[in-house]
């Protein structure tokens, strides 16, 4: 069986028009991937694929708006899955109808209410904006006959932790489908992780959101029982590399320069990647990155994002644990 890329993780810019106190990835001086050779390198994959747009914020790339009428029929095809991180913030009638016929999931990134959500973003009326879009995505929703799953993204932070629950009720019911949560991803020893990142006390709060959302039916369809116990032992800063990661093998990320890694987190300092453009047989590609993720770094042994499709979770992984609270 052919697995390789089994799912893509495209950042299409870092370019973001949102300052949030945590992102590591935002560089306004960021190219955009090239979309012809884009689609060139989906030519080349035999199997159907997921790919999920990222950024940066993937809505100040136009072509995004509309992926899957403009990524070609024969390319739609195979493309199984579709899906998108964006703060909200840009997006009006015109790209909410476009959005709910090209995806399958929409992820808005809303961190708690204004005062709160508006901190974290450094942009006044990003609260209103993101509210505002979210709400629109549900009515086109609701006025269509797609099936798209519209979501929230919530970052988790020392702050608004203890507070969360209620704001996931308030979103809830304005008829969302999910709700995904993840903490502030930071190094313990960095001055703004100290000042807002989750300390080892707030797991038990982490499993409270976990069971509460899954109670509600409310879970992206990812969030699994092994991601909340890598997700508790992250934020407990026990180290535990995965007995299997698909990064590299189920999953590659590309880049805007068009480079391809393994995962977002390996850096071109470990790396002489690969581009879309290179004519590498898939035997090289996956040795060489099987290569890369036996490199013993620190992020790897606190990742929770080896499993963050359930479908390799389910057909690939099998997993027996005890989710640590």
């Amino acid at each position: 069986m052919e697995r390789y890329p089994f799912m893509i993780d495209l950042a299409v810019t870092r370019r973001c028009n949102l300052r949030c106190i945590y992102c590591t990835s935002r560089d306004d001086s960021s190219t955009v991937i090239d979309v012809n050779k884009f689609k060139k390198y989906l030519r080349k994959i035999r199997k159907p694929i997921k790919i999920w747009v990222t950024g940066g914020e993937p809505l100040l790339v136009r072509f995004v708006h509309g992926f899957r009428e403009i990524i070609g029929t024969d390319i739609n095809a195979k493309l199984d899955y579709l899906g998108m991180s964006t703060n909200g913030t840009l997006i009006n009638r015109d790209i909410a109808r476009k959005l709910v016929t090209n995806y399958d999931l929409i992820l808005i990134s809303i961190h708690g209410r204004k005062e709160l959500h508006e901190r974290i973003t450094q942009v006044k009326g990003s609260y209103e904006k993101s509210l505002d879009a979210l709400k629109l995505l549900i009515k086109t929703k609701e006025n269509s006959s797609s099936d798209i799953k519209i979501g929230v993204s919530t970052v988790l932070m020392s702050e608004s932790i203890e507070r969360i629950k209620d704001f996931f009720d308030y979103l809830i019911g304005l008829g969302i489908d999910v709700i995904l949560f993840k903490p502030m991803l930071y190094d313990p020893t960095d001055e703004l992780y100290i000042k807002h990142g989750l300390k080892p006390e707030h797991a038990t709060l982490i499993k409270e959101c976990y069971d509460y959302l899954k109670s509600k039916n409310k879970l992206v369809p990812w969030f699994n029982d092994y991601y909340l116990h890598r997700m508790i032992n992250y934020v407990k800063r026990i180290p535990e590399p995965p007995p299997f990661c698909g990064y590299g093998e189920y999953f590659v990320y590309i880049s805007p320069e068009g480079k391809i890694y393994p995962c977002c987190r390996i850096k071109p300092r470990y790396v002489q990647s690969y581009t879309i453009e290179d004519e590498v047989p898939k035997e090289v590609l996956l040795r060489r990155l099987s290569e890369i993720r036996q490199i013993k770094i620190d992020s790897c042994s606190f990742c929770m994002h080896g499993y963050n499709s359930q479908i390799v979770y389910e057909r690939y992984i099998k997993v027996n644990t005890n989710v640590t609270s």
